[in-house]
Formats: C-alpha cells, structure tokens, sequence
C-alpha cells in the first residue's frame, strides 16, 4: 500500500462497542471528532460494530466487538461478517488473510493466498490500475469479497483505482476518473459485490 499522506483521522456515529481505540463503550458521537489513536494511524477501516486501525510501522489493532492485534500489517478491511488483512511478505508478494469477525486474528484463518502486484505492461504502461488499498488487491484486477469464494477477478475492461463494498451495493473509481455502480438496481438483477466481477461488467455514470 503507497505511503499516506500526513493527516487528521475524525469519526462519529454509533460507538456503543467501543469501536474507536480507547473510547469506552457506550458512546454516541454526534459531530465529528479526532481519533484518539493518535497521528501514527495511516489507514482505518470501519465495519458497524468494530474497526479496523493500521499503523505507519505496520501494527494492525482493532476495536470494538473484535479485537487484537497483529503485525506486518500493510492493509486490513473490516466488514461485519470478515476481516481482511494484507501481511508483508518476502519481496513485492504479500499475504493476503481472511478471518470470520468474531474470531479475527485468533487461530488459523479461513482462508490465505499469496498475491503478487501485476507488472506494468502493455496494456497499462503507466501503472494506472494499481491499487490502493483492500478491498481492491494489489494487482488492481481482483477483489477480497465479504462472501466465498473471497478472491474474485474483476471484469477484464474494468482498470479499478479503488473499490468500495456494501451490503448489497458496490461502487468502482476506475483509472479514467469513472465511477462505476452495481446493486440491486442492476438491469441483471445482480447483487453488489458479485456484479463487479461479472462478465458485462456493472453499470456506469
């Protein structure tokens, strides 16, 4: 994952698990306020009970109704059925792991790949569809999904910047500044994060 920008992290809503680290349970924040995990996070995922936090030295903590912590942690993506954590490897591969929510980074995960970012080639000369982060793999041609099989291949056509999974609704920023939509609303009558892979490709505006 490309190195974030310096900043301030703000959350509010519903905090009655604790999901922010350090924050006691059962709060309500109603306005927008800093982390109080400090200036050291470069990356937060946030699923409706517990949130995932990633630290500029790789330490990945979560909060809420999942906890622990972890290290090697380049990327994690929380949804309240799996955690989604990519790990340093050797070299440019990295490990992508995936747990059930309830037992996150607690003995074996249910399921584990090695995946490799895509060289530059031809057909991307200018490494535009690299990805930013998960749910998007590196190779910018596949996602992690909330449901297995948990690696699915994008439609071929589409060069994805950054992914964004809901329930049932999905949402892509391809390398031209597009965004792409697919949902229940789907001509096909396809779900979200299925449609994204599928052969036509979601639909766009």
């Amino acid at each position: 994952m490309a190195e974030e920008r310096p900043g301030a992290w703000f959350g509010f809503g519903f905090c009655g698990f604790g999901q922010e680290l350090g924050s006691g349970r059962g709060r309500q924040v109603h306005s927008p306020s800093p982390l109080r995990a400090g200036v050291d996070i470069c990356r937060v995922s946030a699923s409706w009970s517990y949130t995932a936090f990633v630290t500029r030295g790789g330490r990945l903590e979560l909060s809420g109704s999942a906890s622990g912590a972890a290290g090697r942690c380049k990327d994690a993506w929380a949804s309240e059925g799996l955690l989604a954590v990519l790990r340093a490897g050797p070299g440019p591969e990295a490990l992508l792991q995936v747990w059930a929510a309830e037992s996150a980074l607690r003995g074996e995960p249910l399921w584990a790949q090695n995946v490799v970012p895509e060289a530059e080639g031809e057909d991307d000369p200018a490494g535009e569809a690299q990805a930013g982060r998960l749910p998007l793999l590196p190779c910018a041609r596949a996602y992690v999904s909330p449901r297995a099989p948990f690696y699915r291949p994008l439609a071929p056509e589409l060069r994805a910047r950054q992914l964004e999974l809901g329930a049932e609704h999905a949402l892509l920023l391809d390398a031209a500044g597009q965004a792409w939509t697919a949902g229940p609303w789907d001509p096909g009558g396809r779900a979200g994060a299925t449609a994204v892979g599928g052969v036509a490709g979601p639909s766009h505006g």
